[in-house]
C-alpha cells in the first residue's frame, strides 16, 4: 500500500468514528510528533534565513571594500608621480568602518649600491624602466566598545605591527581583518 492510502485510510476510520460517536480527534502522541516536525523544520528554515543575512552582508562589505580599492587606484592615474605617496585614511561601507592603506613600491628603494644597478645597451640603468607599484589594501576594523569611529591620529597600518600575522589569517575578535588588496603597476614611472 502507497503512504497516500495509508493516511487516506486512517483519516477515513477518523471521520467514521466520529460519525458513529466515538472519540475523534488528534491522540497526544500524533500532536507531539506534528509538532517536533514542524519545530524542526522551523529551526532549519532560521538557519537558513539567519546565515543567508549573514553572507548578505559580508558579500556587501567586500564590494564595498573592493570598490574602495578601486577608486583610490584609479584617482593614482591622474596624479604626477611625484605626488604619489604612502597614506592610510578612514572610509565607510556597508555600515563598517574601512581602514584603506596605500603603499608605493618604488623601485629606487630596492637598489642599495653601484654594483647592483645593471645597464642596458644605451647605458641608462635598467632599474629606472621598472613601473611604480602601488598597493591597496583595505581592512576591516574592529568594533570600539562604545561604537565611536577612532581618531585619526590613532590610526596604523596593521601590517607594521611587530609580531602580527598576516591580516587575512588573523580572526581573532579585535584585530583589524584584511579583506581586499589590489596592486597597480605605472609603467612610465622614471625615478631619475
Amino acid at each position: 500500500m502507497s503512504l497516500r492510502f495509508r493516511i487516506a485510510s486512517l483519516w477515513g476510520r477518523k471521520a467514521a468514528a466520529g460519525m458513529r460517536g466515538g472519540a475523534s480527534g488528534f491522540t497526544i502522541l500524533e500532536i507531539a510528533v506534528a509538532l517536533t516536525v514542524l519545530s524542526a523544520g522551523s529551526a532549519v528554515l532560521w538557519y537558513g534565513l539567519r546565515s543567508s543575512a549573514q553572507m548578505d552582508k559580508l558579500n556587501s562589505l567586500h564590494h564595498a571594500a573592493a570598490m574602495l580599492a578601486r577608486s583610490d587606484l584609479e584617482s593614482l592615474r591622474s596624479l604626477p608621480k611625484q605626488d604619489i605617496h604612502d597614506t592610510l585614511y578612514l572610509a565607510s561601507g556597508s555600515g563598517e568602518s574601512l581602514l584603506v592603506v596605500r603603499r608605493v613600491m618604488d623601485s629606487a628603494r630596492i637598489v642599495n649600491t653601484l654594483s647592483e644597478i645593471v645597464l642596458d645597451e644605451k647605458l641608462s640603468p635598467k632599474e629606472a624602466k621598472k613601473p611604480l607599484e602601488v598597493r591597496v589594501k583595505v581592512w576591516r576594523l574592529p568594533k570600539s566598545g562604545n561604537g565611536s569611529v577612532p581618531e585619526a591620529s590613532s590610526l596604523r597600518d596593521p601590517e607594521d605591527r611587530a609580531g602580527a600575522a598576516s591580516g587575512d589569517e588573523s580572526e581573532t575578535e579585535g584585530e583589524p581583518r584584511g579583506l581586499v588588496a589590489l596592486t597597480l603597476k605605472l609603467p612610465e614611472y622614471k625615478w631619475y
